[in-house]
């Protein structure tokens, strides 16, 4: 009765339970049941009087033990998450790729909060970030995941470049092979060596320190820093957290009650459908999913004098070495395809205008005011979208490989010019 009452079609990742209803509405279910059971019993039966004190007191020490678990965790003396999946896992038992980076980033510098493992060879099949989020009933991709000595993507014997691109999970694109990534279309395009220095959920702060921490050389260097548009306000933000508390707790992720709903939430769709967009592709009709988007604009824009300030500092130190410091701006993905998708009636990004792209706008002024080279990749992600061509998968959020080397074509020219300008330069 409960479950036919209190059924939730929520799409918020993470909270829905056998893909049907929200998890605190399946504990409150599972406790009216629990009830419901108890109450039959004793009209049938009447309450059994001579075992009432034991009755009780497994309950109460049912009770006690869960607390006495869940206090484990919220002190952070255990993950739970971390006994029952591995370190190869994310907290719904999907295997990962790139979870085996989860290397001692403190050994490497305590301002890094993790670091991919050096020299991986990881092979297998995993669903896309957004399949999993949104419990879509989708296909697992295959995957062949290798780094070099840095723990980077790049062919194990690159230990040096003129051309370092430092990013996240854009350019290091998990769920394709390495030889697809713009790095190394760049580097068949311009002939000389281009390096990926990219780490997947990195801050652009931790970006810069991860690079400078590897020892690798920067003068002469052309250090080119992408920016995305959809994640980095809140990953500075998140950064700058846990720079204030290293050590927070993830309670109550990491506690028992969360990692038993975990298990039980399954990769179905849920009861109502999540957002979506139909988008146009020459091949024909594809359904697009999103993230329940946050409204960054109103949410995080004050985190944008900090990270500016972060940047200018960063450029400080890569110039003090000898390098010239570049930003390019990675197009969010529902800006990217908003020009070939038709929202339906209630969809959470039915109002929603390029105009309002503040953080874009901010970032391109900031470069403009002080003066570091800025090239937005808007024009040509939007514009395989209007020949119809999605640069972003169904159920990923990650570029696809097309986009990957249209991006390489469309930075090609303006970095050999850049490249051109600081040779000229005594």
């Amino acid at each position: 009765m409960g479950w036919l009452l209190l059924r939730d079609g929520s799409t918020e990742p993470g909270t829905n339970v056998l893909g049907l209803y929200r998890e605190r509405w399946f504990l409150f279910n599972l406790l009216l049941s629990y009830a419901a059971i108890w109450s039959v019993v004793v009209a049938l039966y009447g309450w059994p009087r001579r075992r009432s004190a034991e009755i009780v007191g497994v309950h109460v020490g049912a009770v006690l033990a869960l607390v006495a678990l869940e206090a484990t965790a919220f002190l952070g003396f255990v993950d739970y998450s971390r006994l029952v999946w591995g370190n190869d896992f994310d907290a719904t038992g999907n295997w990962t790729p790139w979870t085996s980076m989860r290397a001692d980033a403190a050994a490497l510098d305590p301002r890094l909060r993790r670091i991919t493992g050096a020299n991986l060879d990881l092979e297998g099949r995993t669903r896309a970030d957004l399949a999993r989020r949104l419990s879509l009933d989708v296909p697992a991709h295959s995957f062949h995941f290798e780094t070099d000595a840095y723990g980077f993507r790049n062919p194990p014997d690159k230990g040096d470049a003129a051309i370092y691109a430092v990013g996240d999970s854009q350019l290091v694109g998990p769920l394709l092979p390495r030889e697809a990534l713009v790095t190394e279309r760049l580097e068949a395009i311009l002939g000389v060596p281009v390096m990926n220095v990219s780490e997947p959920g990195y801050a652009l702060q931790e970006e810069i320190i991860r690079l400078e921490r590897t020892g690798l050389p920067l003068a002469g260097r052309l250090v080119v820093q992408f920016i995305s548009e959809e994640t980095d306000l809140f990953d500075s933000r998140d950064w700058r957290q846990w720079r204030e508390a290293p050590s927070k707790s993830t309670w109550p992720t990491s506690g028992p009650t969360k990692v038993l709903l975990a298990a039980l939430h399954r990769g179905r769709r849920t009861a109502a459908p999540p957002p979506f967009g139909r988008f146009q592709t020459r091949d024909g009709e594809l359904i697009f999913y999103f993230y329940p988007q946050e409204e960054q604009d109103a949410d995080v824009m004050h985190e944008m004098p900090r990270l500016e300030a972060d940047l200018l500092d960063a450029r400080a130190r890569i110039e003090a070495a000898g390098g010239h410091y570049a930003l390019v701006l990675v197009t969010a993905r529902f800006a990217a395809l908003e020009v070939g998708t038709v929202w339906p009636e209630g969809s959470p990004f039915l109002g929603w205008k390029q105009s309002d792209r503040l953080f874009a706008a901010a970032m391109q002024a900031f470069a403009e005011r002080e003066g570091i080279p800025y090239h937005d990749l808007t024009p040509v992600l939007q514009g395989m979208a209007r020949d119809g061509e999605a640069p972003f998968p169904f159920d990923d959020s990650h570029m696809t490989a097309r986009a990957h080397d249209a991006v390489a074509h469309d930075l090609a020219p303006w970095l050999r010019e850049l490249r051109d300008r600081y040779s000229r330069v005594p």
